[in-house]
């Protein structure tokens, strides 16, 4: 048996690492002042930092269900945790600052279409790699059983705990993060000072007319910045930190009003750059948006560290606000702005009093921040320095070492005072391996023992991000290098440029005093509220008690036991399923998002193809009609679905069940005897409305690069050859099972097609022709194609259960304005204006998606290449459904050993099988007409109403019995739409072959 050791740590068959709890009690009780850096740096003259190598190798074996019961998250001092709301804040504010004036100097760099999509990818890139490393922490914690790690203790312990040969170089690795961490800050406290002086400069020579070397500025400023950088305690630099708040917002908002004046055309800037700059872009991106030194010490101080990862989770919903708006910024500054953007956009305002305050107080906020932000290497360097100075020397010591590295950082902006090529250098190097390098290594040695998942993938994908940093590193330092060499051979007078702004997102506000007031708030759990079984002010003071009560805060039982809790919209007879309805944990807001997302996607692409085949005046109306009918069914759906789990008892329903469940039940037996029946065919029609979206999907990527290629090549190939060579990348993303691997990809498309969408409308509301040169209604036989199409854009109706199913309030999902109204109504006013546009300007001429009537030339082939990418990732998704389908009904034919290889056998047809039909009908109008005839009209629209009708049937159907006619008029108008659009759109597909 495996022997049982008193201390912490980690244990496998052969090895077993155990903590020296002196030591890391030692460590403990030494009060932290900063935690930037990712350990507990000491700043004390009188304390001196415990020895943090406190992981031993011992020939000892530990029982490793013991391991696995150790709960960091459990074990964490929570006296004064942060909320939820509170971490996403300071994580905002981490990443969102400064660095944010410096994204239209980047997309200079990239171009703007480029700049765009790159932002996005170096977003979701970074994203991922502060997820990696947050997910090693809290892995080695429970491994070594310790609270919390820091950054370079993360590093420490994958490599104490990783495999065998890698064990050695744990010191190495710590001191290697840490070094990165010194280099990122001390840098960036130098790019602050370049962009102080150039700001001033800028001011100062407006009005006074002269003209001074900018080093004499960056000289001046040494007086202010070493009583600002010589502050030691933290608490002291909170004032300056909420002015550099409060200066750098206003500063924005009043930048972002002169971007948005007089913006000029997109033709006006370049789509793309020489190659050769772009690692430029990736470069200033990553040094502008990289916050990775502070998401451990937030993520350490949450009281839920469990939400900070995980969809939506706090990183993500952060780290979107932050992406979203860097490259707005970016977008619009550079555009507006041109190729004399700087590397700050405030130096190219005018030079009015308010553009001025602005660069003053932008200017103000930067130096004001320095303090904060020197802070971090500082301590850094402290620990080494520290224990070889006397103790009686260690406070002259420790002032007389940050006076001369704030010194240190104006001599480097003397030396370089255009530091463009040199912030770059620093962002190519530093933040390359700080933000890409290390996170991606730390889980390759963490995971050693546990395994990569199928196929290695974990490992590949991150042996592809140590690439990434490693052309980011090579490629970025390179081209500043020449650009520092080019700089001293032929000098200019431009040193107001400044490539990249740091962002004061190091801000080391997460530690000690400054968080104080913001303590003691309670975070919902699932379902229940804790609230306090007293006053508001006895409940924190009794808690507080409690809590020091314990060692160190980590046993939370006694303030849980002074908590009540209280479930929601639960009836007393449905307390045992609260498990179930924990599920129902998504906001009315999210929800909302959801439904959006399902509903606008490329089907508005195809809108405009609708128009064409009712005219303007028909398709504006129809589509609103329609769009209302369709929300109206999808209310039906949804409110019988709530009505039946009521009656059964259950927690929510899916379309087929709801279906399969209102004819089990229904009042009329002779209508139960169908209930299997109405089950099939509603899987047999949502089968055909996925299974042939994804054949839509094929032709519309096939005929984009068709029109791509042979614009540019003199080739005439037919479309089916397009269709079969695609068919080889769609089967790998196709054969992906997991949904959680689509994730990204279908990110991605999302990313893609906004883009695209919003490139689309530019082109659609410029030179349009009058309207009286489109017809006003088109002729009745082509009326049913127009019903279909607006059908196959507008209906998502097989998300919205799930959807509902998943709401903390489900029954805000429907009634008004519900957010299915605000929804549809959104949706319903884009399709209008994309379908009314898009038809007035192309008239006749209008394809099946709009991308394809693009010119052929500049901006419009890449929107065409967007899209197409865009539709080639969301294809495994959309394949999916369809495949669980017919998954489902075949399962049970095989036994436990073949389900694997049968389910992967049946996937691989049914992706060949979308390709086949394909190319048979490779005309992509008819296509999309015949899915919204066939499929979308009987799950949109005649199911709905016919449930209705069965539900009813006991209870009646109103005055007059309007509902039993209204839903019979919804009922005759999906066989006419069935009927009349699959004639027609097979009539269509028949004269294609003719």
């Amino acid at each position: 048996m495996p022997t049982k050791s008193k201390t912490s740590g980690y244990s496998s068959e052969k090895n077993c690492y155990i903590l020296n709890m002196n030591k890391e009690m030692a460590m403990e009780k030494i009060p932290s002042v900063i935690n930037m850096n990712g350990d507990h740096l000491n700043t004390s003259s009188t304390l001196k930092l415990a020895d943090n190598d406190v992981i031993q190798k011992k020939d000892l074996s530990m029982n490793k269900s013991e391991t696995d019961l150790y709960d960091p998250f459990n074990n964490r001092d929570k006296t004064n945790a942060t909320s939820d709301s509170g971490a996403l804040l300071h994580l905002l504010k981490s990443s969102l600052g400064s660095g944010i004036l410096a994204m239209p100097g980047a997309f200079k760099h990239g171009g703007l279409l480029f700049s765009v999509v790159g932002t996005f990818v170096v977003g979701f890139i970074c994203t991922h790699c502060v997820h990696l490393l947050v997910y090693c922490s809290q892995l080695l914690s429970t491994r070594v059983k310790r609270p919390s790690l820091g950054f370079a203790e993360t590093a420490e312990v994958a490599f104490q705990t990783g495999p065998e040969r890698m064990r050695k170089y744990s010191k190495i690795a710590k001191e290697f993060v840490r070094a990165s961490l010194f280099a990122t800050y001390y840098f960036g406290n130098t790019v602050y000072v370049v962009f102080i002086a150039a700001s001033f400069q800028q001011v100062i020579e407006n009005h006074l007319g002269c003209t001074v070397n900018i080093r004499l500025y960056i000289l001046v400023l040494a007086l202010p910045l070493i009583p600002l950088g010589i502050i030691r305690s933290l608490k002291y630099l909170v004032p300056f930190s909420a002015m550099a708040t409060a200066f750098v917002m206003f500063g924005l908002s009043i930048t972002l009003y002169y971007t948005f004046d007089k913006i000029p055309s997109l033709d006006s800037v370049h789509y793309v750059t020489k190659a050769e700059h772009w690692p430029l872009f990736f470069a200033t991106v990553l040094f502008a948006m990289e916050g990775i030194g502070t998401v451990l010490p937030i993520e350490n101080s949450m009281h839920n560290p469990h939400h900070f990862l995980g969809c939506p989770g706090v990183l993500n919903i952060a780290m979107s606000v932050v992406v979203v708006l860097y490259a707005t910024v970016g977008f619009f500054g550079y555009l507006r702005f041109g190729e004399a953007t700087d590397g700050s956009v405030t130096l190219n305002l005018p030079t009015t009093l308010l553009a001025e305050s602005v660069k003053i107080l932008v200017a103000l906020s930067i130096l004001f921040t320095y303090g904060l932000q020197f802070s971090v290497p500082s301590e850094i360097a402290w620990n080494i320095i520290g224990p070889h100075i006397k103790e009686k020397y260690h406070t002259l010591g420790y002032y007389f070492m940050r006076g001369t590295m704030i010194m240190g950082t104006v001599l480097i902006a003397i030396i370089v005072p255009n530091l463009s090529p040199f912030i770059s250098l620093v962002g190519a190097v530093c933040f390359s391996i700080l933000g890409l390098f290390c996170p991606a290594f730390i889980e390759l040695i963490a995971l050693y023992d546990e395994g990569y998942g199928r196929y290695n993938w974990k490992k590949w994908k991150d042996i592809f991000i140590i690439v990434l940093a490693a052309v980011a590193l090579v490629s970025g330092a390179y081209g500043s290098i020449l650009e520092i060499i080019d700089s001293y051979e032929n000098p200019k007078q431009g040193n107001l440029t400044v490539s990249c702004l740091i962002s004061p997102s190091f801000l080391a506000n997460y530690e000690g005093d400054i968080l104080d007031q913001l303590r003691w708030r309670r975070v919902p759990r699932y379902v229940t509220l804790f609230e306090p079984s007293g006053s508001l002010g006895q409940t924190r003071q009794g808690n507080k008690k409690a809590m020091e009560k314990t060692t160190n805060g980590r046993d939370i039982k006694n303030v849980e036991n002074s908590f009540t809790v209280i479930c929601y919209d639960l009836p007393k007879e449905n307390v045992a399923e609260t498990a179930e309805n924990d599920k129902r944990n998504i906001s009315d807001f999210v929800s909302l998002l959801h439904v959006l997302k399902s509903s606008l996607g490329t089907g508005i692409l195809a809108i405009p193809n609708g128009f064409k085949n009712g005219g303007i005046v028909l398709g504006l109306f129809g589509t609103a009609i329609i769009g209302f009918l369709c929300a109206h069914c999808t209310c039906l759906m949804v409110r019988t679905s709530q009505e039946m789990c009521k009656r059964l008892g259950k927690p929510f329903l899916s379309y087929s069940e709801t279906i399969e469940a209102v004819f089990e039940n229904c009042a009329n037996k002779q209508y139960r005897r169908l209930t299997k029946i109405a089950k099939i065919s509603v899987d047999v029609f949502i089968f055909f409305t996925y299974y042939g979206t994804n054949s839509a999907y094929i032709i519309l990527v096939a005929q984009s690069y068709k029109e791509i290629i042979e614009n540019h090549f003199d080739l005439n190939l037919d479309i089916r050859i397009y269709i079969i060579i695609i068919g080889i990348p769609i089967y790998f993303v196709g054969i992906v099972k997991s949904m959680k691997y689509l994730a990204p990809f279908s990110f991605i498309a999302n990313i893609l097609l906004t883009v695209g969408l919003a490139l689309i409308f530019h082109f659609l509301v410029t030179d349009m022709p009058p309207l009286d040169s489109r017809p006003y209604i088109a002729p009745i036989s082509r009326i049913p194609v127009f019903v279909c199409t607006v059908l196959f854009g507008l209906e998502g109706i097989g998300t919205m259960l799930p959807i509902e199913n998943s709401m903390r309030n489900p029954k805000h999902f429907v009634g008004c304005p519900g957010v299915l109204t605000i929804a549809m109504t959104i949706v319903v006013v884009l399709y209008v204006t994309v379908g009314f546009f898009g038809y007035l300007k192309f008239g006749e001429e209008t394809t099946g998606s709009i991308t394809l009537n693009l010119p052929g030339e500049g901006l419009s082939e890449w929107v065409k290449a967007l899209v197409a990418i865009a539709v080639f990732f969301t294809y495994g998704l959309q394949l999916t459904a369809s495949v669980s389908i017919v998954w489902r009904r075949l399962e049970g034919k095989f036994s436990t050993e073949k389900k694997t290889t049968a389910y992967f056998i049946v996937r691989s047809a049914m992706i060949v099988g979308t390709v086949l039909v394909a190319v048979a009908i490779p005309n992509l109008g008819p296509v999309i007409s015949l899915i919204g005839a066939f499929g979308l009209s009987m799950c949109g629209v005649f199911f709905p109403a016919v449930i209705d009708i069965l539900l009813l049937w006991d209870t009646g159907y109103g005055f007059l019995r309007w509902k039993l006619f209204k839903d019979a008029l919804l009922v005759l108008l999906a066989v006419f739409a069935l009927l009349a659009g699959t004639v027609t759109s097979l009539h269509d597909i028949a004269r294609t072959y003719a």
